[in-house]
Order: structure tokens, then sequence, then C-alpha cells
């Protein structure tokens, strides 16, 4: 048993640690924020319905836009594990890349990430298809040299066949913008897609990504370009 004076300084420590916020903290449940860094994520649900959750950088609520009754804003909420949020009627619960989202009258529906703004800083891809609106279809020979790499610093670029591009992308939720790009202006070889597959890459509306799978679409129904995920 420690001596009295020895047991005096013991607890005049831990009363400088309590002021200083080093005493061992008092655990309550609630979750925390989804990501300290605000950002819109695309949830995509089992019957191809979706939405958009809004995180502000303090991470105190979400906006769930793209609802059928509107969006709505809901504050966190004790939670056991991941991060919980509801007004009481609605509730948004997010563990991972899925969301388990209830609604007054409906079934409790389980959505996974399809579109998080994260994902894409360092990603790599290359080109596996080109459809487009009026129903055809254009697949490169050798898809190695039709590439998109995202920086981290929000740069962009990649190959378009014998050419080079750069320029920077912007995503928010489900939305994407790719360029304005400045490319190399090379003669290809006939056949080449060079040119469509770069006027397609700027008319880039709307993204998701799906088991390795990067899906852009484009401006006005016109379109989608298909990516498969380089190693």
């Amino acid at each position: 048993m420690p001596r009295p004076d020895v047991a005096t300084r013991l607890v005049g420590v831990v009363g400088v640690l309590a002021l200083l916020g080093c005493a061992p903290a008092v655990h309550t449940h609630t979750a925390p924020p989804l990501r300290t860094v605000a950002r819109t994520i695309g949830y995509l649900c089992p019957d191809q319905s979706g939405f958009q959750v809004s995180i502000p950088a303090d991470g105190a609520s979400v906006k769930i836009d793209g609802l059928p009754s509107g969006p709505v804003t809901l504050p966190i909420a004790p939670s056991g594990s991941g991060a919980r949020y509801t007004d009481g009627t609605t509730t948004f619960w997010s563990k991972g890349a899925e969301a388990m989202l209830e609604r007054p009258g409906q079934a409790p529906r389980t959505c996974t990430v399809v579109a998080d703004p994260a994902a894409l800083p360092g990603s790599r891809w290359r080109l596996v298809r080109l459809e487009f609106g009026d129903g055809t279809t254009a697949v490169p020979a050798d898809p190695s040299r039709y590439t998109l790499e995202f920086g981290a610093d929000g740069t962009l670029s990649g190959q378009a066949d014998c050419n080079r591009f750069q320029g920077r992308f912007t995503a928010t939720g489900t939305s994407l913008t790719l360029g304005p790009l400045a490319m190399t202006r090379a003669m290809c070889p006939p056949g080449s897609l060079s040119d469509r597959y770069a006027r397609a890459l700027e008319s880039a509306a709307s993204w998701r990504i799906v088991a390795d799978r990067l899906a852009v679409a484009l401006k006005v129904d016109s379109g989608i370009l298909h990516f498969e995920r380089v190693p």
C-alpha cells in the first residue's frame, strides 16, 4: 500500500492528467463519424434504386438525397458498431462498404457503396468497351493502350492509343467531371478509338464502381465507358 505522501502525489498526477485530457476516457457508444473529410457517397440498393449521402467535415450529421419523399438530414446517434444516424423516423446505418436504410412503412434495405470519391485517387483503369447512345459498341483491339489514371492530387492522365492526355477530375457522389483534357495529336493507325475515347471522357457525367469495374456514364445518355481495374 502506498505511503500517505506517495498516495497524495498519485492523486495529484491523476488530477493533472484529467485536466490535460490524458485520464482514461469514459467510453460512450456513439459511433465515430464516417470520415472527417466532407464528401458525398453514392449507394445502390438491391431494387436498383439509389441515393446519395453527404457527410460534413465534422461528421455530426448526414444529408440523404434521392429518396422519393425528398431529402432528409439525420443527426448522429449511439451505435454499437459502424456509424448510425437517425431522426427517430429514418435511420441510416453505415458499416464498411454497406449501409442499412430504414424508412417508415418500408422494410429495411441493405445498400452498397458504388461511388465514393475517396476510391478514385490512386486508381488505374483500362478501357473494356464504349457503348454509345445509338446502340453501337466499340471495343479496343488492345485495352492496355486506352487507360485512365486518377492522381491523389486531383490530376487525371492516361493513354488514348498513340496519344497521351492529362487534365483534372472532380467527383461528388455519383457526379463526375473529367477534363478539359490536354492531349498529344499524333496520327494513330486506321481504326483507332483515340479521338472518340477522348471526346467521351470529356463528356463524363456520372460513375460507379462495382467489383473492380468502373462505369462512366456520359451526358444526355449518350453512352457509357466500361473499364477494368489495373492492378
